[in-house]
């Protein structure tokens, strides 16, 4: 009875780690987003493995911490785009990230983590800003009537007093597009939340938030991924098609991929056929 005990232990242990495995290793939807998530709860995981009465199942758990603290027990050497990926989930935001960093390190950690991943967000919000003056060409047809003298002072005068308004208020509008994100309510934590969808449907809102996760949530965090577009390479390109032109095998790849993702098997076995 005792062996079937430690059997059923360590079966409900490893489903947590074969569960997060598929999870990040998929190919068919991001990966990034869940990341820092997953990586959170292994930290909860092996905590409580290690209280384990059993002598045998605690000297196991104590072997895999000390391997992933390894890897991941230094806060200083993460790297900071897999706190971004967590900052863009409209689920998490930094409420949860700052949590969840104060459950995993030490709170001097941190506190200096959160600081240094502010001033990163902020930095890289304002790479994808869009710049201030209009890249449109100018047409030879005049889109405004030009002004006279008068009608020009009394709108700088009118300018001049609005700047001298917001200054008197606390200087201008500081809420700015990734201020009102991080400012809003986190959404609900439902099973099948699409974060693409969430994005998609928000980008009038916020645009330049949006080039943003587009980019940062595009970055696969196994490399299964990768690998896995090798090995198709390697089905299409074989010794006897090794004479096809990039843009061909290019086709043929994009064109299985396209039919695996969207069509029955009986569907393809006909396409096949």
């Amino acid at each position: 009875m005792d062996d079937w005990a430690n059997v059923k232990n360590l079966r409900d242990f490893l489903e947590h780690f074969y569960e997060i495995t598929l999870r990040i290793s998929g190919t068919s939807y991001v990966t990034s987003n869940n990341f820092f998530d997953e990586l959170s709860e292994i930290d909860i995981l092996l905590r409580d493995a290690q209280l384990n009465s059993n002598v045998d199942f605690n000297v196991m758990t104590i072997k895999i911490k000390e391997k992933y603290d390894k890897y991941w027990g230094d806060i200083d050497k993460m790297n900071l785009l897999m706190f971004v990926a967590c900052v863009l989930v409209p689920r998490q935001k930094l409420k949860y990230l700052e949590f969840a960093l104060s459950e995993m390190f030490s709170s001097e950690k941190a506190f200096e983590m959160m600081q240094n991943l502010k001033e990163f967000l902020y930095e890289l919000f304002d790479k994808y800003k869009p710049p201030l003056y209009s890249t449109c060409s100018q047409s030879s047809v005049p889109t405004h009537v030009s002004l006279g003298e008068p009608q020009q002072k009394m709108k700088r005068r009118t300018q001049a007093l609005y700047k001298k308004r917001e200054l008197e208020n606390g200087g201008k509008d500081k809420t700015s597009e990734f201020d009102k994100y991080l400012a809003e309510a986190n959404e609900d934590f439902v099973e099948d939340f699409d974060i693409l969808v969430w994005w998609k449907v928000n980008n009038p809102r916020f645009p330049t938030l949006s080039k943003m996760a587009r980019d940062v949530l595009a970055i696969p965090v196994s490399t299964v991924t990768s690998e896995s577009a090798f090995s198709t390479e390697g089905h299409v390109l074989d010794q006897y098609k090794s004479s096809l032109t990039l843009k061909i095998a290019q086709a043929l790849m994009c064109t299985q991929d396209w039919i695996q993702k969207s069509s029955s098997q009986e569907d393809i076995k006909k396409i096949e056929k």
